[in-house]
């Protein structure tokens, strides 16, 4: 954060929701997971993603594969597998 606002430090709110998502889209050390993959099942795409081609992700075939899928990656992220 203290690399982000400018020298009168008047303008960390305005700062503070891209420092935020660039700590959520960020992996941790210690988990080797996203908060974002943590919290929310899956990694959000930014539009850096769109700009350099990120491969896509297949949307599922149904709702109860869905389901299934997201229960294996919380599990997987909590490691309880």
């Amino acid at each position: 954060m203290g690399r982000m606002i400018d020298e009168h430090q008047s303008d960390w709110d305005v700062m503070l929701r891209y420092v935020m998502a660039a700590y959520r889209a960020s992996q941790h050390e210690v988990t080797k997971f996203t908060p974002n993959y943590l919290v929310l099942g899956r990694v959000v795409r930014a539009p850096v993603d769109l700009m350099y081609d990120v491969p896509e992700i297949h949307p599922p075939a149904s709702y109860a594969s869905y389901a299934e899928e997201l229960d294996a990656r919380i599990c997987q992220a909590y490691v309880l597998v």
